[in-house]
């Protein structure tokens, strides 16, 4: 039960890792607070984690009842969220941006720190997709573990920048898009095996 439960977290974990991106964030976060001071900016980061943590966390505890609510199946939420993990590899491996959030007068913390740069779509997605497959206890501790590492990765993002440098982050990226895009297909086989076995 231990070795299925450390199995489930390493595969939550890297998973979420992935589409958290923390390390490709890094030169995102660093452009956007530019003109920041440190305590400033960590401030600033201090409060967009508590915002996408509070996201997450509801995301954990209600995503699944929310399916129920819209009669959507495991399998079909899967296959959804393979899909979308699908994309989210190619844009990573390409470098494409399929869509194009308008810029808004927002709290940066909040938009775009928050969601959908800490938190997005994405993140959310694989939240429920995990939760129905691995479990509640698995996808909460790989959740937390994720958004100690976005915190520390961010809140050092200066060093992390100038040690990858924007070619081996963009290569990084890309190597992580190829490993996402193989769980989006593995998502979307279990989908599609958990309908036809009517699970």
């Amino acid at each position: 039960m231990e070795t299925e439960l450390l199995s489930n977290l390493i595969k939550s974990y890297v998973a979420l890792f992935i589409v958290m991106d923390a390390i490709g964030n890094a030169p995102i976060f660093l452009s956007l607070t530019h003109d920041m001071n440190r305590k400033k900016r960590i401030t600033l980061l201090n409060k967009a984690i508590l915002v996408a943590s509070g996201l997450i966390l509801l995301f954990i505890a209600a995503g699944t009842t929310i399916l129920a609510f819209f009669g959507i199946t495991v399998g079909d939420f899967q296959i959804a969220g393979g899909l979308v993990f699908l994309l989210l590899g190619i844009e990573m491996v390409f470098g494409l941006k399929f869509l194009s959030p308008a810029e808004k007068d927002y709290d940066i913390a909040i938009v775009p720190l928050a969601t959908p740069l800490i938190a997005g779509p994405g993140v959310l997605t694989t939240i429920v997709v995990l939760t129905s497959t691995y479990g509640y206890l698995a996808t909460f501790i790989a959740a937390i573990l994720n958004i100690l590492s976005q915190r520390l990765i961010l809140g050092n993002s200066v060093y992390v920048s100038k040690w990858f440098g924007k070619q081996g982050s963009e290569l990084l990226s890309r190597i992580m898009g190829i490993v996402l895009t193989a769980l989006a297909i593995s998502f979307i086989r279990t989908g599609v095996t958990s309908i036809f076995s009517g699970s």
